[in-house]
């Protein structure tokens, strides 16, 4: 799970664009802002009060955003969608954002470790 904060960490300090990064990061969000190499981004982690992977018997809330500095205002909060058909995790979303495929993608990258 640090593996992911700085390989995260280090991919949006790279970008000279904004950034939102969407993550199962597999652990508390709290955990993962606290991160040096998530700290040094500037970035604002933005979650919800849900649970959204069920762990045991337990909800905790491990998918959540990580958004550039610029972008705070604008991504207000997320929900989870708890009526996907998802287990164990639920997937989260930007309110007002529509369910199913976007008609445009302007810039994606897929980072594993």
């Amino acid at each position: 799970n640090m593996e992911l904060a700085r390989a995260v960490s280090a991919h949006v300090r790279a970008s000279h664009r904004l950034w939102a990064v969407g993550l199962d990061g597999y652990m508390e969000p709290s955990t993962f802002a606290e991160h040096p190499d998530v700290v040094s981004t500037g970035g604002v982690v933005i979650a919800t009060r849900e649970g959204t992977c069920r762990y045991r018997e337990v909800w905790k809330t491990y998918d959540y955003f990580l958004v550039h500095p610029a972008l705070k205002g604008l991504v207000a909060g997320i929900e989870v969608l708890t009526d996907w058909p998802t287990y164990p995790h639920k997937p989260v979303r930007r309110p007002g954002v529509p369910r199913g495929p976007h008609p445009l993608v302007l810039h994606e990258h897929q980072v594993w470790c």
